[in-house]
């Protein structure tokens, strides 16, 4: 299932490492950590960025696993890393400030880091980075 969560914006960028960035406010972050609370299988596709993603989150019982093919990351998540994101998640949703945090599954087939990042970028700023 494709969502669409309001002011969460997602893409590929090439920063430091290559990098896929979700970016979004503190409504966005509390509705992606209750999407991944969920269990619940779900897609988001990116909207700003260096080339067209999509993003599908899922639930298994094996390790977790991070994959991609053709611009289509997977991230599979075990009961235990699933937990260790949505607390992840919950603390970015309740600080005070902007931050960001790393979601880093135990196996990573690609040399992408996801980071999701809470008021540290405007959408016109994401925007501006996609064409440079």
């Amino acid at each position: 299932m494709i969502v669409r969560i309001p002011n969460l914006h997602m893409g590929y960028f090439t920063f430091n490492d290559p990098t896929l960035l979700l970016a979004g406010d503190r409504p966005a972050a509390d509705a992606l950590s209750k999407l991944i609370q969920s269990g619940e299988p779900f897609c988001i596709e990116g909207d700003v960025g260096e080339q067209p993603i999509s993003l599908t989150f899922s639930r298994s019982a094996k390790p977790s696993r991070q994959s991609e093919q053709g611009g289509r990351f997977t991230f599979t998540l075990d009961e235990e890393l699933a937990t260790e994101f949505f607390e992840k998640l919950r603390h970015i949703h309740l600080s005070d400030c902007p931050c960001h945090d790393y979601l880093d599954p135990e196996i990573n087939e690609t040399p992408v880091t996801i980071v999701v990042s809470l008021e540290e970028y405007s959408f016109e700023w994401l925007k501006r980075a996609s064409t440079t």
